[in-house]
Parts: structure tokens; sequence; C-alpha cells
């Protein structure tokens, strides 16, 4: 239905009956451009960003034992965007692989910098939450500096930092497309030795399970993950928390597969919808008039804030 929806509503004077036409193989040449080329693949990019990012919460929220781990809370998202940022910024075109291979590097080097804050200590979830708010704080305030200095347009900044799937075409789908699909492969091939660390490193190591390993593996799929959701829709916040935990709701599962699958696929539902609502939005500002068109972000953020409270209450009622 949110696909639909896409396709059928826009900001453009194109009717739901002109778009249905182009789909349904009756098309308006004048109006085939905007929905084959910008509508579709709207929808397309927010739904396979969504998929990467609501599985690479699950695969976080499962390797780290945190049920607040994902992208954005550790800083992978901001540390991606980083990566995109500063290559962009010298002027190499978006979707090369060096951009891809920057994206990658940001991501990875946003968790070294919490291994070296947590020295160790990957069992103690307050810590690493706490590390990753920090430093994606840090990382995010880097990407505003570099934007600001290279004088890149308001919708880059937007895009980037607040997240954001304006001017997307059916180019950007191949690249976003196989990082989930080998994000997906690698967190995937880990979930036997994260079922096991559900009881704890011991009980893991006692099962004959490799947790270790099987966390540096699920962390670099996350990152793989990440890397494709940032390169579809930027920096969007909370999108890997809601998903797994609304997931597991649902499913009555904490079956790590299972988690990282349906909340993959919760998030590629949550994100299209929110953009809908995010690009129909009309913001009234003092002194400019109205502004059609918000960030995908900035319509997740605060529809998160009851989920997030209610599992803190949660946690803090469990303890």
């Amino acid at each position: 239905m949110t696909g639909l929806g896409h396709i059928l509503v826009g900001q453009s004077a194109i009717t739901a009956g002109q778009a249905l036409a182009v789909v349904t193989g009756r098309p308006h040449s004048s109006v085939d451009a905007l929905v084959v080329g910008l509508r579709v693949p709207r929808f397309v990019i927010g739904a396979t960003s969504g998929l990467a990012l609501g599985s690479a919460g699950a695969a976080l929220q499962a390797s780290l034992r945190n049920p607040l781990a994902e992208p954005g809370m550790l800083g992978i998202s901001s540390g991606a965007a980083l990566g995109v940022v500063l290559t962009t910024g010298v002027g190499i075109a978006e979707g090369q692989p060096v951009v891809l291979l920057a994206a990658a590097v940001g991501g990875l080097c946003a968790v070294g910098l919490i291994a070296l804050t947590v020295r160790g200590r990957w069992n103690d979830s307050g810590l690493i939450a706490l590390s990753g708010v920090l430093i994606g704080s840090i990382l995010t305030a880097v990407v505003l500096g570099v934007l600001a200095l290279t004088g890149r347009p308001i919708g880059d900044v937007l895009r980037w930092l607040v997240g954001s799937v304006n001017a997307r075409t059916l180019d950007d789908v191949p690249p976003i497309a196989a990082l989930t699909i080998a994000g997906l492969l690698i967190v995937l091939s880990q979930t036997r030795p994260l079922s096991a660390l559900r009881l704890g490193p011991a009980m893991a190591s006692t099962l004959g399970a490799n947790h270790k390993r099987a966390r540096a593996l699920a962390m670099i799929g996350a990152i793989v993950l990440s890397v494709g959701g940032v390169i579809g829709v930027g920096a969007v916040m909370f999108i890997g928390l809601i998903g797994p935990q609304i997931a597991r709701r649902v499913t009555r599962s904490t079956h790590p597969g299972v988690l990282i699958l349906a909340g993959g696929l919760v998030a590629a539902a949550i994100l299209p919808a929110a953009d809908l609502i995010a690009e129909q939005a009309t913001l009234i500002l003092p002194g400019t008039g109205s502004v059609t068109g918000l960030p995908v972000g900035a319509v997740i953020a605060p529809l998160s804030v009851p989920v997030l409270l209610w599992l803190l209450n949660a946690r803090k009622q469990a303890a």
C-alpha cells in the first residue's frame, strides 16, 4: 500500500489516474519520466534502505546484547555519511566504488572508536550506548563542518544529516541493493552462534559457539548494511531501533535470524510510509511562508520517541 501511495501521490501536478496508467502499461508520455524516473525509485530506495537499516539494527542488538543498539545511535551511520561527504566533496560522483569504500571505512572507523572507548567491555551495554552516542555526535558535527566548508546546498545537508529520499533515480538502486544483500548474507550466516550468545558469553563458549568471531562478523555485516542504507537515505536515526523492536513484539521471537529478517521488513515498511508523510507535509515558517516537503528523518524521529520511552520503561521494570 505504501508503494502504491508513493506512485500515485506526489508534489507534481500528475493525477493518480495518470500515474496508475503508467504503472498498468497505458503510459502518458508527459508523465512517464516523473512516475518511472522519480516516484518508483523513491519507494524502492526507501524500502531497500529501510530493510538494510532495520536488519543492521537487529544484528547489532543481537551481537551486543543491547536492545537499544542501532546504526544511528552507535555512530555507524554518521561515520558512513562522513566517508561519503568527504569523498564527494572532492568531486567524485556518488555511486562509484570508491565512494562506497569510503562509506564502509567511515562506518568501520566509528566502530573502531567505540572499541577504543570500551576497551573490550563489549558486555557493558550502557557503556557501548554512551560511547556510540558521543562518537556519533562528534562525527555528525564533522559532517556538518565538511558540508559547510565545501559549500554544499541545504538539500545535501538535510539528506546526509537528517535523511532524505529526494531526487533519487533508478541508477542509485543497484549499489544499495547489492550492499543490502551482501550484508544480509553475512549477518544471517552467524545466527546460530548469535543465538547461543543470548545466554551469555560463558554459556555460548560452553555450547561450542565462537561468540567473538560471531560478534565481529555480525558487526561487519551490520556496517555493510548501514552503508547501503546511508547511501540510499542518509543518516536516518532510530529506524534501525524501532524496526527490530516492533518485529520482536509481532513475532514473539528472540531468535536472531527471525529478528534480522522481520526487523528489516518492518523498517522497510515504516521508512517509505514516513517518507510519504514527509513528502506531503507542509511546514509554516515565520517570515518565509509555507514549505512543502520534509526530510524523512524529521518524521521518523518524533514517531520514535514513544517507542524509545516505552523501551526504557520496559527495561526499568525488568531491572
